[in-house]
């Protein structure tokens, strides 16, 4: 027997998200916020959930040391207020929570100058804290990086706290040009000033959490250990990759590689991903090519292999005509199915883009 119709639909009202700098240049340094969001939704027919957070956080300047150490530090006090209806998420009572997090980062940038390129080379750690209980994040799809394994919200959850206390380690490397800027031989388009760039961090903590996310491997006593590698010689050519190896250095979790180049006003890129568990299964070779007309033409074709089952996912063929006033696309595209039952399917868009006001778009299956 189905569900009744009122079942199949969720209504989801307006929310909130309001942020405000508070003013405390005449009591102590650093930046000090206020943001407040909340949300309400009913689906299901009769499932009820609201929720309204409050954050108080503090960033303070960076200080010098006089032997050259970088530190700083941020505050965040969290107000979560939910409630809910017949939810398997909420309870039926308001239910208030305040949590609290501390983190703080110390650094040593150094800097090796020469005659054609600066070396930076900033070996880095960061503390943090937080004395309270958290929720249950341990089946969310999380991956730690480089880029966010630094962020006080690395877990990135808008009404819970990374609990415990963690040690994260970890340095960045880089190597520019040193162009002075009244120099007009070099040209930054042609050759860009960061030539290469290495970085890598790991997490470390006294006890094992078992509500943090397993992809993330956060949880752990000892964290999958993280890295990014670029390099961009010039405008022509560069490189990007990520990767995310177990606290072992034997088994690679993550691997990430894309490159892209770019010959006059043809450009082509190739992304290689592999996932293993517990961050996923993907495993693809992907292509995007694209070649500019003019300045208002363009054509473009991109495709993907499933190198797991050595399958061809789609084939994605554009053409693009964009001015001033609007933006014309003539799209052709055909996925593959997994399932022999499942036929492939062939699609023909066409969309217009008229500025300001809004955008037009057909679809035909293409028959067989």
């Amino acid at each position: 027997m189905g569900s009744a119709n009122s079942d199949r639909y969720e209504f989801i009202f307006p929310s909130y998200n309001l942020t405000k700098s508070l003013n405390i240049e005449d009591n102590l340094t650093g930046a000090l916020s206020l943001n407040s969001s909340g949300s309400q939704h009913v689906n299901n027919t009769n499932v009820y959930e609201t929720q309204v957070i409050n954050d108080l956080s503090y960033q303070s300047e960076d200080k010098f040391l006089n032997n050259g150490i970088l530190n700083k530090f941020n505050v965040l006090f969290k107000n979560v207020n939910s409630t809910g209806k017949n939810s398997a998420q909420y309870k039926n009572s308001v239910e208030t929570e305040l949590l609290s997090s501390l983190l703080f980062e110390s650094s040593y940038p150094l800097l090796r100058e020469g005659i054609g390129f600066n070396n930076y080379f900033t070996p880095k750690l960061s503390l943090r804290y937080s004395p309270n209980n958290m929720k249950n994040l341990r089946n969310t799809d999380r991956r730690i990086d480089v880029n966010n394994i630094w962020d006080l919200n690395r877990i990135a959850s808008s009404n819970t706290i990374e609990s415990g206390q963690s040690l994260t380690v970890g340095a960045e490397y880089k190597k520019s040009r040193n162009i002075d800027i009244n120099e007009t031989v070099v040209s930054d388009e042609e050759y860009p000033i960061d030539v290469f760039e290495l970085s890598l961090a790991t997490v470390f903590r006294d006890e094992k959490n078992e509500n943090l996310p397993l992809t993330s491997t956060l949880g752990d006593k000892s964290s999958d250990i993280v890295g990014h590698i670029k390099f961009e010689p010039n405008s022509f050519f560069s490189t990007n990759y990520n990767y995310s190896i177990d606290n072992n250095v034997n088994e690679l979790k993550y691997n990430e590689l894309s490159t892209n180049f770019t010959v006059n006003n043809f450009v082509t890129s190739f992304v290689y991903l592999e996932e293993n568990q517990p961050i996923g299964t993907s495993h693809y070779i992907e292509n995007t090519s694209s070649y500019n007309f003019n300045e208002t033409s363009s054509i473009s074709f991109s495709t993907r292999k499933n190198k797991e089952i050595n399958l061809t996912e789609y084939y994605d063929l554009v053409y693009q005509y964009k001015n001033d006033c609007l933006t014309a696309a003539l799209q052709y595209k055909k996925d593959f199915y997994l399932d022999n039952d499942i036929k492939p399917t062939e699609q023909l868009f066409f969309s217009i883009t008229i500025v300001p006001l809004g955008a037009y778009e057909t679809r035909n299956i293409i028959p067989e």
